[in-house]
């Protein structure tokens, strides 16, 4: 009788999980939430940047190198304080791109945030300062070579699809050239720019910076060699070492005004008031003459020049300096004022930015 009881029990038992499990099967193969994979599309980014720093995404193919770890989060629509997927890593694997299983929760939409650090740079650097609104705090780094491309996906209220990550560019990329007009003979050695934002917040759901109005710094961009003219040239790159460029943070400009009606505003107010200037290390002299207007035979001078603009997201903006132009460490013009102007290109798609001059005296 017992065993004849006990038999009826596990006949029970397995009739109750055959029909479990087929009811289970049932519902996956009908759409059962629970059990749809999230999946990612293959990531996009367009880039026309003849760049090649190992500190600069170039295009899609340096997102699927080894090592490069793409960073995903996602949050409940609703509630940004819950966190579904924190900060798993997205990896291109033998020709595919993994992560690890998550699945659809029943009518729960999420906003998906993606990043990505170019050259394996410290993400670190980019520290998140508000999980809930999802923004990140950043201080540009003062060494080119430690000023990394960052770039971000975002999408937003998904649910039950495909995700798609379609990076961009969170800095501005910016870069110099330089021209003579005149037959002046004019040595390079560096670049400084001068009371430019060093720190701010980002958005990951708005692409807008803010930037704390009282950190500001200085950023050299010196020479691979020094660049010579002899005379009349057209715009010519000046190159850094290791094609390096420099990648701050998208803000507007408070230029220096080396003159106010009939006073000569100093480099020292500039500095004193946060206006923005650029410093040029170089030597300057006419052929036909004996004496320098910058810098000697033996050594390099200094002349100053206003910049001015407003740098955003995944641009890059490519000054051209005139020589010889610039103004004294005491205001007064050097040679003869020429308009100094920034050509703005999409860093994306390497196309000019239409009204995209930003000129200034």
């Amino acid at each position: 009788m017992y065993s004849m009881k006990k038999y009826h029990i596990i006949l029970l038992l397995i009739t109750a999980w055959t029909l479990t499990a087929c009811s289970s099967g049932s519902e996956e193969r009908e759409g059962n939430t629970m059990s749809e994979l999230i999946t990612f599309g293959n990531p996009t980014l367009h880039q026309a940047s003849s760049a090649t720093r190992g500190s600069i995404f170039t295009d899609i193919t340096d997102l699927q190198k080894s090592g490069t770890d793409i960073r995903v989060t996602a949050k409940y629509k609703n509630d940004h304080g819950k966190v579904y997927i924190d900060n798993e890593r997205l990896q291109y694997v033998d020709g595919a791109w993994t992560i690890n299983k998550y699945f659809w929760l029943p009518d729960t939409h999420l906003d998906f945030f993606a990043e990505v650090v170019a050259g394996n740079g410290d993400m670190n650097n980019f520290t998140k300062s508000n999980t809930t609104n999802y923004t990140f705090d950043y201080t540009v780094p003062a060494d080119i070579a430690k000023q990394y491309d960052y770039i971000y996906a975002v999408s937003l209220n998904k649910y039950r699809e495909e995700i798609p990550l379609n990076f961009t560019h969170a800095l501005s990329q910016i870069v110099f050239t330089a021209s003579v007009a005149e037959n002046w003979n004019v040595e390079i050695k560096s670049i400084t720019i001068h009371n430019v934002s060093s720190t701010g917040t980002f958005s990951y759901e708005t692409g807008q910076w803010t930037a704390q109005s009282t950190a500001s710094n200085s950023y050299k961009f010196e020479l691979a060699t020094v660049k010579t003219f002899n005379g009349i040239s057209s715009a010519a790159p000046l190159q850094a070492a290791n094609d390096d460029r420099l990648l701050l943070m998208p803000q507007t400009l408070n230029p220096w005004v080396p003159k106010v009606g009939n006073d000569r505003k100093p480099i020292t107010s500039a500095d004193s008031e946060h206006k923005s200037y650029v410093e040029i290390e170089c030597k300057i002299k006419h052929p036909s003459e004996t004496n320098y207007y910058a810098g000697t035979a033996t050594s390099y001078g200094k002349i100053y020049a206003p910049i001015a603009g407003t740098w955003l997201p995944g641009k890059k903006y490519i000054y051209e300096l005139p020589f010889g132009y610039g103004y004294t460490a005491d205001g007064k013009p050097t040679i003869e004022q020429i308009t100094l102007s920034a050509t703005i290109v999409d860093w994306e798609t390497g196309e000019t930015v239409p009204d995209g001059t930003v000129k200034f005296d």
